[in-house]
């Protein structure tokens, strides 16, 4: 995906996380089910490693319990301790500042490139 979309996808998923209604599991369940956030994250041909394998160790966190007829997302954070999802949604968070951060700078270098 591009860095572009990553941003995209994590700053609508942040949104979903602050607006959505229920328990911090309920609105994790609702912000990762809804935006759907995959790996490994592309720009142009830059690769970010750390960023992918952080992206891919979160996606496979959210859907570790593989029992349940409500699938695995569902499953895995109904067996989340509150801990547990708080942990989750801060490296959601923490994903987010980085992706905006690479994001806005290649945003303002494109447009100083175009500029000069």
């Amino acid at each position: 995906m591009s860095l572009g979309y990553a941003y995209e996808k994590l700053s609508a998923t942040v949104s979903s996380l602050a607006d959505s209604e229920g328990t911090l599991r309920d609105r994790l369940l609702n912000a990762w089910t809804s935006q759907g956030v995959r790996t490994p994250v592309v720009d142009g041909g830059a690769v970010f490693p750390d960023l992918a394998r952080r992206l891919d160790a979160l996606h496979k966190r959210m859907s570790s319990v593989r029992e349940g007829s409500e699938g695995w997302i569902a499953a895995t954070v109904a067996a989340m301790t509150e801990e547990d999802a708080r942990a989750v949604v801060r490296e959601m968070l923490e994903l987010a500042s980085i992706v905006t951060e690479l994001h806005w700078r290649d945003v303002v270098r494109a447009e100083v490139e175009n500029a000069g």
